[in-house]
C-alpha cells in the first residue's frame, strides 16, 4: 500500500478538524481512500462510529 508523497507531508492528515483540533475516530480505525483510475492508495480518513458523531453533535451544538 502506498500512500500519496509529497514535498511536505503533514498536509496529509489521518484526523478530522473538529472544534478547532485534529482529532481521530474514538477507535482510531481509519477507511483507506485510492484513487478509482489506477486503485492506489491517497490516504486514509477516520471511520467514526455513532458515539463519534454523537459527540461531534454535542460539540457543534454547544452542549
Amino acid at each position: 500500500m502506498t500512500l500519496l508523497t509529497l514535498k511536505d507531508p503533514s498536509l496529509v492528515r489521518n484526523q478530522s478538524f473538529i472544534g478547532g483540533e485534529w482529532q481521530s475516530a474514538g477507535d482510531a480505525k481509519v477507511i483507506t481512500v485510492s484513487n478509482p483510475a489506477n486503485g492506489t492508495v491517497v490516504a486514509t480518513v477516520p471511520r467514526y462510529g455513532m458515539d463519534d458523531y454523537l459527540e461531534i453533535k454535542y460539540m457543534c451544538m454547544g452542549v
